[in-house]
This record gives C-alpha cells, sequence and structure tokens, in this order.
C-alpha cells in the first residue's frame, strides 16, 4: 500500500511499517542511499536495543547510532560493543566506552585503552560525547578542522581533554605531536601571558612564503594561511585549499569551504573517505538554513612549551 504514495509519503508509510513490525528490512525498500532510509533505521532503533542495527548506516549516522546507544545504557555496558561485526565500529564503540570513563572521573588510566593510531570514526564517536544536542554538524565542523592541524588519535584526545579539563599539565606528554603538546601546554599560561615564541601569520601575503615566516611550524602556517585564503573569498576559492598537501590539511580546508557555503561540489577531491562522507552529508542531507558556526584561527599561536 505504501507504494501507491508519491515518494516522501511513501517514505514516511515504510517508515512506520518497519517500526511497527520491527524488521528492519523495510527500511531497505526505501534505498540506502536515501537521507529517509536513516530514518527509517534510526526510527526502529528507538523501540528496540539492537545496536548490530547501527551497521546499516553509513558514517557518520552509524557513528550517532553507536553513541545514541551507549549513552541509553548509560556508558555502562561495554558488552553492547560486541555486537557490532565491523570491527572498525566496534573499535569506535569501546573507544566511547573508555572515553566516558576518563572524561567523568578525571582517570587517564582508561585513556590507555583507547586506539594510539589515526581513527576519524572514533574520535567523531567521542566528540559526539561531549556535545549537548546529538547532531553532527555544529560541532564537528570546528572538530574535524582542529583534529586535522593537530594530528590526534583517540589516545591522544583523551589525555588531551583530560588535560585541560582536569587541570593536569602533565597529560600534556601523552600527546603524539610536538604542536598538539605545544598547544595542550599554552592553556595552562596565565591570563595576559605573552609566549616567548609565536607563530604569526600574515594574511596579507600573496604567498605562502611570504606569509610563513617560521619554517619551523610551516606546515600549520600553511593550512591556516591557505584555508583563510579559501573562504575568505565570495563562493571559496577551491585552488588554495589544493595548494595544501595531505599531511597539511588538504583535506580539512575543503571540508570547511564545502560547509561553509553549502557546496558539496568542494568534497570531490577530499581523499579521506571518512571526512568525505561527513562532508557530503552536512552539505545534501542538512536543511540550507542549518547553521554552522564559524570555526577561525587566531592569527598567533603559542609554540615552543615543553
Amino acid at each position: 500500500m505504501c507504494n501507491v504514495l508519491p515518494a516522501f509519503g511513501r517514505n514516511n508509510c515504510l517508515t512506520g511499517v518497519a517500526i511497527k513490525t520491527q524488521n528492519i528490512s523495510v527500511c531497505s525498500k526505501i534505498g540506502s542511499s536515501s537521507p529517509a532510509y536513516s530514518g527509517c533505521v534510526t526510527g526502529l532503533l528507538r523501540t528496540t536495543m539492537n545496536m548490530s542495527y547501527c551497521e546499516n548506516l553509513q558514517f557518520p549516522f552509524s557513528s550517532e547510532c553507536i553513541y545514541n546507544f551507549s549513552e541509553r545504557a548509560g556508558f555502562s555496558n561495554l558488552s553492547m560493543c560486541s555486537e557490532l561485526l565491523n570491527s572498525t565500529y566496534a573499535t569506535a564503540c569501546t573507544d566511547l566506552y573508555y572515553f566516558e570513563k576518563a572524561d567523568s572521573t578525571g582517570n587517564s588510566a582508561y585513556c590507555t585503552h583507547l586506539e594510539r593510531n589515526a581513527s576519524p570514526i572514533s574520535l567523531y564517536t567521542i566528540e559526539l560525547n561531549e556535545s549537548e544536542t546529538n547532531v553532527s554538524g555544529p560541532q564537528y565542523s570546528g572538530q574535524i578542522l582542529e583534529n586535522s592541524a593537530l594530528n590526534f588519535t583517540p589516545y591522544a584526545y583523551c589525555n588531551y581533554r583530560l588535560a585541560v579539563d582536569f587541570k593536569q599539565r602533565t597529560l600534556c606528554q601523552n600527546l603524539n605531536s610536538n604542536l598538539s603538546r605545544t598547544i595542550c601546554n599554552s592553556t595552562f599560561l596565565a591570563p595576559n601571558t605573552i609566549p616567548v615564541n609565536t607563530l604569526t601569520i600574515d594574511f596579507n601575503a600573496t604567498n605562502v612564503t611570504a606569509a610563513c615566516t617560521d619554517t619551523q611550524y610551516k606546515g600549520l602556517c600553511a593550512f591556516v594561511y591557505e584555508i583563510n585564503k579559501a573562504t575568505s573569498v565570495s563562493g571559496g576559492n577551491e585552488s588554495a585549499c589544493l595548494q595544501l598537501n595531505e599531511s597539511e590539511g588538504k583535506d580539512a580546508c575543503l571540508y570547511s569551504l564545502a560547509i561553509t557555503y553549502k557546496n558539496p561540489a568542494y568534497c570531490n577531491d577530499v581523499q579521506s573517505a571518512n571526512i568525505a562522507a561527513v562532508c557530503f552529508n552536512q552539505t545534501t542531507v542538512y536543511p540550507s538554513n542549518f547553521i554552522i558556526p564559524n570555526f577561525t584561527f587566531t592569527t598567533t599561536v603559542p609554540v615552543g612549551y615543553t
């Protein structure tokens, strides 16, 4: 009977049948590429506690699903993670469990259970834990840029949050790059303290070489300079992002451009499949009036602290 309805009514009808019959296969009749499919599965999940359904969703909705289930269980049931046959999602679930333990107690011992390799899906799931509203756009639009520049692993991010939130400066040494340790330590500076060494970026310069005279942190400087150049032009300037290499944050620059101007075309050149998925979802799934907060770097970044 649902099939005789127009597309929008048909999808809502199928979602209602799926929920009524507790049958996820009905959602597949919508088509997994449709945003309505995620809505159908999510609606079904509200009435069941089967975490394995999360694997039917594409990233980033799969991570939101894992977060929702973990939250409903009070982040106290690690065994739920074993329902996920996809090892990447199972790891993200486990990382979220231990991060919540660390974040709620201030005990860095829990951080040791988190991945020490780059894991965007785990980081995304963890960051949802810090969001007051379970919506991927507002928080992650800034976080994905920060994590790209600081190259956080789940383990490092866990230590960073505890260092900042619980005033445990020694944990800054557990971060995975000199730059991230520097940023972590800089949060402990007294108010109005001016660091001895600073990275200053000349945004009026015509090229990176002129804008970034501090060669020690040229990678970060190039990232900040080019992303400013890319987003300051009306409609966006993709060529500025393409001047960056992968290690300097080309994907994050393109992502920022795409969500700033709500243009999914900028997502096409994103190399990371995980970032590309978030990019396309946030520029096509969310309505045109969806507000994503501005995310900008300050022109001076403290460096040189140990």
